[in-house]
C-alpha cells in the first residue's frame, strides 16, 4: 500500500531572489511520507507539517448589546488624547474578513479596503470577529463613541484566512500571510494561532494515539511550524527591496485559567512578532489598577485591553468581547500611529525604529504590583 498521505505543508528558502521578490518562496502540497522525510533532508527547505489553525476565540462575545457602554480601552493606552491618527499608515488584518459595509467603516473609500479569500467561501464576514477586529484598529465613532485607535490609516488589506467557524487550513493562513507583507504593509494583525492542546487531543482521537505519542507528534509540528515562521520573520526583516519593513502583531492566546499558565502559542511565540496579552479593568474589590485576566496566555511581548471591548458587530451595531483577541488590534493600532509619528519626525522611518518607541514606551506602573512580568511583558502599550 502507498504511504498514506499527509496534508503537509512546505516552505523553501529563495537565496538568490531579486530585490523586486520575496526572499522565501512559499509553497504548500500534499506529500506522503516518504516525500516529506526526502524534503526534510534539502537544506533548502523547511516542512511544516499542519497544525489545528484556528481563531482565538474570545472568552465572551455578547452580539446583543443595547447600548455601546464606554470603550475604556482606548482611553487606557491614550488614544483619544493622541494628537495621531493613524494617517499614511496601512494596516493588513488576518481574520474571519470583515463587512465592509458596517456603519463603522463610513469613512473610507471601499477601494481602500482591500479583501482577499483564502477559505474558498468569498469574501465578507459570516463569523463577526473580524470585523469586530478591523474596527478596533481603524473604525469611526459609532453612535458618538469612538471604537478605532487609528481610525484614519491609508489602506487596510483584509486577508480571509478563516471561515464562518473560525477555522482555517495551514496552507491558506501562509498564503494569507506571504499576501499581507508583499503588499508592504506597515502592520500586521493575527488574532489566531495553532492550538497545540487541541492538536493533541485530535492525534488521540483520529489516530488513537497514548497521550505521550500524541504530545510527541504535536511536539514536532509545533516545531516545524515555528521554523517556518521564523523564515518568514526573518523574510520581512532582510527583504533587501523594503526601506521600511513591517511590524507584525498577534495575539498570544486564551488557554491559560485561574490554576494552570499556558505559554504564548504560535504565530505569537514567534521571534520577532509582538505577542499580545490582556488587561482587565480594576474593580473595587481588586485595587485601582489593571490587572491581567486568568484568561491571557503567558510571556507576551506587551499588554492591551482585551475585556469589555466595544466594537463593530458584523450585522450592525456593536458588539462586547474579552480575549487577547481583543487586545491584539489594540496594539495594531497603536504601532500604526507610532508609524505616523515616526513619518512626522526626523528618524528613520523603518519598522525597527517604530517596534522600539512601542515597546519602549509601555507603562508598567498603573498595573497592579502583585501582577509578575511573565504575565504582562513590557506592560501596557501606549499611543503618542
Amino acid at each position: 500500500m502507498p504511504p498514506e498521505r499527509q496534508n503537509t505543508e512546505s516552505a523553501q528558502r529563495d537565496g538568490e531572489a531579486e530585490d523586486n521578490e520575496s526572499l522565501i518562496n512559499l509553497e504548500h502540497k500534499n506529500l506522503d511520507a516518504d516525500e516529506a522525510e526526502e524534503m526534510r533532508r534539502d537544506s533548502s527547505c523547511i516542512v511544516a507539517q499542519p497544525m489545528t489553525l484556528s481563531l482565538i476565540e474570545p472568552t465572551k462575545f455578547d452580539k446583543d448589546v443595547r447600548d455601546t457602554k464606554d470603550t475604556w480601552g482606548l482611553k487606557a493606552i491614550g488614544a483619544p488624547d493622541s494628537e495621531y491618527t493613524g494617517k499614511g499608515s496601512t494596516v493588513a488584518i488576518l481574520d474571519t474578513g470583515i463587512r465592509d459595509d458596517h456603519i463603522a467603516f463610513d469613512h473610507i473609500n471601499k477601494e481602500n479596503i482591500v479583501q482577499k479569500d483564502f477559505t474558498d467561501t468569498g469574501n465578507g464576514d459570516t463569523h463577526g470577529h473580524g470585523t469586530h477586529i478591523a474596527a478596533t484598529i481603524f473604525g469611526k465613532s459609532i453612535s458618538g463613541l469612538q471604537v478605532g485607535v487609528a481610525p484614519n490609516i491609508d489602506k487596510a488589506y483584509i486577508a480571509k484566512v478563516l471561515d464562518k467557524t473560525g477555522k482555517g487550513s495551514t496552507g491558506g493562513f501562509y498564503d494569507g500571510l506571504k499576501w499581507a507583507i508583499d503588499q508592504n504593509v506597515d502592520v500586521v494583525c493575527m488574532s489566531l494561532g495553532f492550538d497545540f492542546l487541541d492538536q493533541i487531543k485530535k492525534i488521540v482521537k483520529v489516530e488513537t494515539a497514548t497521550h505521550e505519542q500524541a504530545t510527541s507528534k504535536a511536539l514536532v509540528e509545533f516545531a516545524q511550524n515555528l521554523r517556518t515562521f521564523d523564515a518568514l520573520v526573518a523574510s520581512v526583516e532582510t527583504k533587501k527591496h523594503w526601506e521600511t519593513g513591517t511590524v507584525i502583531v498577534a495575539a498570544a492566546g486564551n488557554e491559560s485559567n485561574a490554576d494552570t499558565k499556558i505559554a504564548a502559542t504560535l504565530p505569537s511565540a514567534t521571534r520577532g512578532i509582538i505577542s499580545v496579552g490582556a488587561i482587565k479593568q480594576p474593580s473595587s474589590a481588586e485595587g485601582s489598577k489593571y490587572t491581567v485576566p486568568s484568561f491571557s496566555n503567558i510571556l507576551p511581548d506587551v499588554v492591551a485591553p482585551g475585556v469589555g471591548i466595544v466594537s463593530a458587530r458584523a450585522d450592525g451595531g456593536v458588539a462586547i468581547a474579552d480575549g487577547t483577541s481583543q487586545a491584539c488590534p489594540h496594539v495594531a493600532g497603536v504601532a500604526a500611529l507610532w508609524w505616523e509619528y515616526i513619518r512626522n519626525s526626523q528618524m528613520p522611518t523603518e519598522a525597527a525604529i517604530v517596534r522600539e518607541h512601542l515597546l519602549a514606551s509601555c507603562r508598567f506602573d498603573e498595573i497592579e504590583t502583585e501582577v509578575r512580568v511573565e504575565a504582562r511583558g513590557r506592560g501596557l502599550v501606549t499611543a503618542p
